[in-house]
């Protein structure tokens, strides 16, 4: 998770962002959002994914999730 308590984001912002649709955005906005969102997908599938929360005027919440393995492959 990465928080901050910065300005915060609209409601359509972070709606856009749960729904992972950024098919009706403009190139260079949220460029960096939806390129991670796009390698997270591209490297665990739907078993990664990344939520945010924020308030106006309070701030924002990032969580990252994806799939790992603690056992280290024997050579």
């Amino acid at each position: 998770q990465i928080s901050d308590d910065g300005r915060g984001m609209p409601p359509e912002d972070v709606e856009l962002i749960n729904r992972a649709d950024f098919s009706h955005i403009p190139d260079g906005q949220h460029v960096g959002i939806r390129n991670s969102v796009q390698r997270l997908k591209y490297y665990y599938g739907e078993h990664a994914f990344l939520e945010v929360e924020s308030q106006l005027d309070i701030g924002t919440t990032f969580t990252i999730g994806f799939p790992y393995d603690l056992e280290v492959e024997k050579i």
